[in-house]
C-alpha cells in the first residue's frame, strides 16, 4: 500500500460514478418525502454520509501528503463556499414563504428551526423536539431535513483536526509512508466503537439515534476509511471493478425496498446501503467506471452535480405545494416536482457553482493576473448572475402577489361561546322529550359540520399546539402525578366528603378540566394521577419514540398504592388509543383488540376493589390537526375525519373489558362526532383539541354537564350536578 500512495491520491476530475451515487441516493430522498415510496428511500442520506467521508477525507490526505500539514483556515474556507450561500437562500426563502403562508406560531416555529439550521445544530433540535411527547405531534418543519447536513458539518469541523494531531504522532515514529497505516486503525477503532453505540441506541432511544452525530458517525467513517486505503483497491482489474460496481448498485438499490421505518435504524440497517455505496466507490478507485451506466450517464451526472441544491429545496417546496395545491395528487405531484427541479437548477447554476469558481474568501492575490481573477469571474458569470436574479426575483414578486391574493384567513365576526343547557323539557315537543346537556352538545356538533367558513376560533388557531397545552397544565404543577406532586394535585373544596380519582395517561390530563367543572361545584374533592403516554391499562408499551418505557410499570403500580390510601369513592380510568400503537408486542388489528381488553381486565381486577365505584372514560376519535389543515383556501369540511380503526379497536376492545366486570363505559364518539358519523374541527366558536387527540382546555372545560350527566346515568351517586354550567 505504501508503495503506491502516490498514484492512488493524486487529485482528478470529478469521478462519474460518485456523481451518479449522488443522484441515486437524491432521488430516492425525494420519492420517499413526496410519495412515501419507496419504503427506505430515507437511506439515500446514508448514501450521502459515505460520499461525503471518502470525498473530505481523500482532500485532507492529498493536502498533508502534499505539504506536510492540513491548512484549517483553507478547508473552512472551501467548506463555507461550498455549503453556506445555497442553504442560507434556502433558509431566507423557506421563512419568508412561512410568513406569507403559515399561521403565526407555525412560522415562528420554522423561524427557529432555522437559526438552528443556520448554526449546524438542526439535528439535536430536532432530536429534542422529536423526543418531547408534547412536541413530537406538531406540524413538519419544512426544514427538518437541515438535520443531515448538520451531522456532516459537525463531521467535518472534528475530523480534520483529530487527522492532523493523528498524522503527527504517527509521523514521530514511523515515517511518512505509515501514517494512512496508524489513521486507517484509529478510523476502524472509531467505527467499531461508534457502530457498536448506534445499535444500543436504535433500540433505547431511536430518535435520538436518527438524528445523532455519534450514532451517524460510523457511516462517514466508513467513506473516511475508504479515502485512507484507496491504495489497496486500485490494484482491481476492470473485471472485477465491473462486478462490484454492480453488486454495490444491486445492494444500494435493494435497501430502498428491504427496509422501512420500523426497523432498527441507523443500526444494524444502515449497514447494508452503507456497505453497498463503499463496494461501488471501491470498483472506482482504480479508473473509470465504463460500464456501470446507470451511474455514468450524463443525466446521472448532472442530477449528481445539482443533488445539493435538490437536497436543499426538495423538502419545503413538498410542504408549501401540499398546503398550497391541495390532496389531487394529479395536480400536487407534477407541480412538485417542477418546481423542485426549477428551483434547484437556477440554485445550481446562480449559486453554487458562481460562487465556487469565484475568488471569495481566497487569499488576497499578489500577481497582476491573480488580481484579475473578480473580473474573469465577472466575464464569465456576470450576464448568467444579472439576468438570472432579474428572472428570479420577478418570479418571486408575481408568486407573492398570487399567495396573497389567494390567501384568505378573514373569518366571520365572532359568535359567543356556546355553554350546553342542563336538562330541560321541550316545550314545543309533544313527546315532551327531555333537552339535555348531552343532546345540545351534539346538536353543536352537528350544526358544526354545516359551517362553510371557520369562524374566528377561541383559541386561535395560532394559540394551539400541544406545547402550550401542556405548559398551561404544567402551570399547575399537576402534569405528570408522582409521589412528590401528588398532594398537590387535589382540586375542589377542602371539606369535601367525596373522593374521586382520576387515572391515566395525557387523555386523562385532557379530561381534567371538564370532570373538574362537572364535579367540583357538587362537593367532590378530585384526585389527579396522570403521567403521559402510561395508561390506565395492564399492557407493557414503549414510547411514541419506541423508547422502552419500564417506569410506565413502576408509575403504575404507585398509582394504585395510592388509590388504596386514598379509596376514593369514584374512579375514573381514561387512557388514548395511541396505547394500541405502542404495545412492546406490536399487535395490530384484532389482536391488539384482544390484548387492551385483556388489560383492562386486569386493571379493572385491581382498582375495582379500591374504589366505591368503577368508571372508564371512552377515548374520543381523533380529528384533523387544526395547524396543519388550516391553511390557504381552506374551509372547515378539509380539516373533518371519521374515527380511525385504530380507534374503534382500542375502544372496542375497552368496552369488551367493562362489560364482564359490571363496570360502565362511557363512549364520547357522540360527543366529537355528528350522525354521518364525520367529526368536525371546531363546535360554536371552540377548537376541539390542541393537536390532533387532545381536547382543548376551552371544550373540556364546555362538556362539564355532559361529562356530570354521563357520570350519574352511569353511577348510583345520584350527587353527580348534571346543571353544572362551564367555567369561565
Amino acid at each position: 500500500m505504501n508503495r503506491k500512495i502516490g498514484n492512488a491520491t493524486s487529485k482528478r476530475s470529478l469521478r462519474p460514478d460518485i456523481q451518479g451515487l449522488r443522484m441515486i441516493a437524491v432521488v430516492a430522498v425525494i420519492f420517499d418525502h413526496l410519495l412515501a415510496w419507496p419504503s427506505g428511500g430515507f437511506v439515500g442520506v446514508d448514501v450521502f454520509f459515505v460520499i461525503s467521508g471518502f470525498l473530505i477525507t481523500g482532500i485532507l490526505i492529498r493536502e498533508h501528503e502534499k505539504t506536510n500539514h492540513i491548512s484549517f483556515v483553507g478547508f473552512y474556507k472551501r467548506r463555507i463556499k461550498r455549503i453556506v450561500p445555497a442553504a442560507t437562500a434556502v433558509l431566507i426563502a423557506t421563512v419568508a414563504a412561512a410568513f406569507v403562508i403559515f399561521t403565526n406560531s407555525r412560522y415562528i416555529q420554522t423561524f427557529w428551526d432555522a437559526v438552528y439550521a443556520f448554526f449546524f445544530s438542526a439535528n439535536w433540535h430536532f432530536a429534542a423536539v422529536g423526543t418531547d411527547y408534547f412536541q413530537q405531534a406538531g406540524p413538519v418543519s419544512p426544514l427538518q431535513h437541515f438535520w443531515s447536513l448538520s451531522v456532516e458539518e459537525q463531521f467535518y469541523f472534528v475530523w480534520p483536526w483529530l487527522m492532523l494531531g493523528i498524522l503527527a504522532l504517527a509521523g514521530l515514529r514511523t515515517g511518512f509512508r505509515r501514517r494512512r497505516t496508524v489513521l486507517g486503525i484509529v478510523m476502524t477503532v472509531i467505527i467499531v466503537v461508534t457502530f457498536v453505540w448506534a445499535m444500543y441506541e436504535s433500540t433505547s432511544n431511536p430518535t435520538v439515534a436518527y438524528f445523532s452525530t455519534f450514532t451517524r458517525a460510523w457511516e462517514l467513517g466508513v467513506g473516511a476509511l475508504l479515502a485512507i486505503t484507496t491504495p489497496w483497491w486500485g490494484r482491481i482489474n476492470l473485471v472485477w471493478r465491473t462486478v462490484l460496481g454492480w453488486i454495490g448498485l444491486v445492494g444500494i438499490v435493494a435497501s430502498y425496498f428491504v427496509i422501512n421505518d420500523g426497523l432498527p435504524f441507523p443500526a444494524p440497517w444502515a449497514a447494508l446501503p452503507v456497505l453497498a455505496t463503499a463496494v461501488v466507490i471501491i470498483a472506482g478507485v482504480g479508473g473509470e467506471q465504463r460500464y456501470l451506466w446507470p451511474l455514468t450517464n450524463p443525466v446521472s451526472f448532472y442530477i449528481g452535480n445539482i443533488s445539493y441544491s435538490l437536497y436543499l429545496w426538495h423538502f419545503p417546496i413538498i410542504i408549501f405545494a401540499a398546503i398550497l395545491l391541495g390532496s389531487n395528487p394529479w395536480v400536487v405531484y407534477p407541480v412538485t416536482i417542477a418546481a423542485i427541479i426549477v428551483f434547484s437548477v437556477a440554485s445550481y447554476h446562480l449559486i453554487e457553482e458562481p460562487i465556487q469558481h469565484s475568488p471569495w474568501l481566497t487569499p488576497k492575490p499578489k500577481s497582476r493576473r491573480a488580481q484579475n481573477r473578480w473580473g474573469e469571474w465577472r466575464a464569465q458569470y456576470g450576464k448568467r448572475m444579472k439576468f438570472g436574479w432579474l428572472g428570479i426575483l420577478g418570479a418571486v414578486c408575481a408568486g407573492l402577489v398570487v399567495t396573497g391574493l389567494t390567501i384568505n384567513y378573514s373569518v366571520p365576526p365572532s359568535s359567543q361561546a356556546l355553554s350546553f343547557a342542563p336538562a330541560t323539557t321541550s316545550a314545543t315537543d309533544p313527546a315532551d322529550v327531555p333537552v339535555t346537556a348531552a343532546s345540545t352538545e351534539h346538536d353543536a356538533i352537528n350544526a358544526a359540520l354545516t359551517v362553510t367558513e371557520f369562524p374566528a376560533l377561541q383559541p386561535s388557531v395560532d394559540q394551539l399546539g400541544i406545547g402550550g397545552w401542556s405548559d398551561t397544565l404544567r402551570a399547575t404543577g399537576c402534569l405528570d402525578v408522582v409521589p412528590e406532586n401528588v398532594d398537590s394535585c387535589v382540586f375542589g373544596p377542602a371539606d369535601a366528603d367525596k373522593d374521586v380519582v382520576v387515572f391515566g395517561d395525557s387523555y386523562g390530563m385532557s379530561w381534567m378540566p371538564g370532570i373538574r367543572n362537572a364535579l367540583e361545584s357538587s362537593g367532590w374533592r378530585i384526585h389527579q394521577i396522570t403521567r403521559g403516554q402510561c395508561p390506565s391499562i395492564e399492557v407493557d408499551v414503549v414510547k411514541d419514540t419506541d423508547t422502552p418505557y419500564p417506569e410506565c410499570i413502576e408509575w403504575r403500580a404507585w398509582a394504585l398504592q395510592t388509590i388504596a390510601a386514598i379509596q376514593p369513592d369514584l374512579t375514573i380510568l381514561a387512557s388514548g388509543d395511541s396505547t394500541g400503537q405502542r404495545l412492546v408486542s406490536k399487535a395490530t388489528g384484532t389482536e391488539m383488540r384482544n390484548q387492551i381488553a385483556a388489560g383492562t381486565t386486569a386493571m379493572l381486577n385491581q382498582v375495582v376493589p379500591l374504589s366505591g365505584q368503577t368508571v372508564i372514560m371512552g377515548a374520543p376519535p381523533r380529528g384533523a390537526i387544526l395547524q396543519e389543515c388550516f391553511k390557504v383556501g381552506a374551509v372547515p369540511k378539509d380539516c373533518t375525519t371519521r374515527p380511525a380503526d385504530l380507534w374503534s379497536d382500542f375502544t372496542g376492545g375497552q368496552e369488551a373489558a367493562a362489560g364482564p366486570a359490571s363496570v360502565p363505559y362511557i363512549q364520547t364518539r357522540d360527543w366529537v362526532c355528528g350522525d354521518s358519523g364525520w367529526c368536525p374541527p371546531f363546535v360554536g366558536t371552540t377548537p376541539l383539541r390542541v393537536d390532533n387527540a387532545h381536547l382543548t382546555i376551552e371544550f373540556s372545560t364546555m362538556l362539564g354537564p355532559v361529562i356530570a350527566e354521563a357520570l350519574a346515568a352511569q353511577t348510583q351517586s345520584p350527587s353527580t350536578n348534571p346543571s353544572a354550567e362551564p367555567a369561565a
